[in-house]
């Protein structure tokens, strides 16, 4: 109405036009006052407050709507109220905003982590880079000639490849199962460049069938070196890997029907009845079908076996209260025995009072006879609930070589 008599008092001002008595209402529709749902609970909840129905009926006369039992009467000209929240709003304009206090916030924020597999690789990843390694990403998808650059059997399983369907040449036309050639190729890209030493690794991904003819992933751990390095160097970073991954019961022994490797200088890693790796160096033919002109040595494990068999747990023991004994015996044997194999005897023959069995010497030469070698063990003997003397070691170190003669032919030396 105000802004009706506004326009009628600038046509008289103007003088543009005849003022008439009366007003007429050219709307064809009737307006009436609406009703909406009265829910004071669900109004303090979404405003955080605790306002009685009572004042919430006195707040909302201020505005000429008039509480009808669950219901609201609003005015017609209220058009824009039509729901609880709408009357929510008018409640706390009026009640004041600064009058509700503030609340905690009724949500627990979860913090993402790694799943125990994905925390498993990212341990792997942690403990090569410890070791001095450098990681790579290569292609999953090879050249089914790499099968015959690193010595594959035609027989062996790892030929039974994924092909791809559309694949960009045949350099790229297969998924691999195996992740010796990937980082083999890397290496030579490094060699090439006149780098002088290279130390890589990689948690390769390979890609193989099953028997239902369906395909399946699995992790393959890779490193390989050159230039600085030997077998025994490539042994201590297995050993420290699977040590520190937490992977029980793995035992390392000798490898000879690997054709990848150098003879007499592979060895397996083996997991219960289970080889899950082989290590060693690389054999010189396929070194020169990458173009290596010098010694590789690399080592490939089976992630998913290793996971398996991992205890994430970590035991602590008390330092020993008593001291031990050391006895250091010099074994000759045969040359093909294997001097895990011995350790593993004296462990079985020598009782709980064993620590620690360690090789540290290796000989052949005057004094031994032909066919022979001279082994030197360092043993360590110590009991948990007292101090070990001399009589008790002798008869414990008497005790082993009894066993080791008896068992494996094998006597202490003169």
């Amino acid at each position: 109405m105000l802004a009706i008599n506004r326009a009628c008092e600038l046509v008289r001002e103007l003088d543009c036009g005849e003022i008439v008595d009366g007003i007429i209402d050219i709307c064809n529709v009737s307006v009436e006052p609406t009703r909406v749902r009265f829910d004071p609970k669900r109004i303090n909840e979404i405003l955080g407050t605790s306002i009685s129905r009572e004042e919430m009926s006195e707040l909302l006369k201020r505005i000429e709507m008039i509480v009808d039992g669950d219901e609201i009467i609003v005015p017609a000209y209220r058009n824009d109220i039509i729901n609880t929240a709408d009357v929510a709003e008018e409640i706390v304009r009026l009640y004041g905003v600064d009058k509700i206090l503030p609340t905690q916030f009724e949500c627990r924020a979860v913090e993402g982590k790694l799943t125990n597999y994905q925390a498993f690789l990212k341990k792997i990843n942690d403990t090569c880079v410890g070791l001095g390694f450098d990681e790579i990403y290569t292609y999953s998808f090879i050249s089914p000639k790499m099968f015959d650059k690193i010595h594959i059997p035609e027989n062996d399983v790892r030929r039974d490849v994924i092909r791809i369907r559309n694949p960009l040449g045949d350099d790229t036309s297969v998924m691999r199962t195996t992740a010796l050639p990937s980082i083999l190729e890397a290496l030579m890209h490094n060699y090439n460049h006149r780098s002088p030493v290279c130390r890589l690794f990689e948690c390769a991904t390979l890609y193989q069938k099953s028997e239902s003819d369906m395909s399946y992933e699995s992790k393959s751990l890779a490193i390989a070196f050159y230039g600085e390095g030997d077998f025994y160097d490539m042994k201590g970073y297995i050993e420290a890997i699977l040590k520190h991954l937490g992977v029980k019961g793995w035992r390392i022994q000798s490898d000879e029907e690997n054709p990848s490797y150098h003879p007499g200088r592979c060895a397996k890693v083996i997991i219960g009845d289970k080889k899950v790796g082989s290590f060693g160096q690389i054999h010189p033919s396929v070194a020169s079908e990458f173009e290596i002109g010098t010694d590789v040595y690399a080592a490939t494990l089976d992630v998913t076996k290793m996971y398996g068999s991992a205890d994430s747990d970590k035991h602590y023991e008390p330092l020993p209260v008593f001291p031990g004994i050391e006895r250091d015996l010099a074994l000759v044997m045969d040359k093909d025995i294997e001097a895990q194999t011995v350790i593993d005897s004296i462990v079985r023959f020598s009782g709980k009072s064993l620590c620690s069995v360690k090789i540290f010497d290796v000989y052949t030469g005057k004094g031994v006879p032909d066919g022979k070698k001279s082994v030197a063990f360092r043993l360590t003997f110590r009991l948990p609930d007292k101090t070990m003397n001399d009589a008790e070691a002798e008869q414990a170190v008497s005790k082993i070589l009894k066993k080791l003669k008896e068992n494996c032919d094998i006597e202490i030396r003169s």
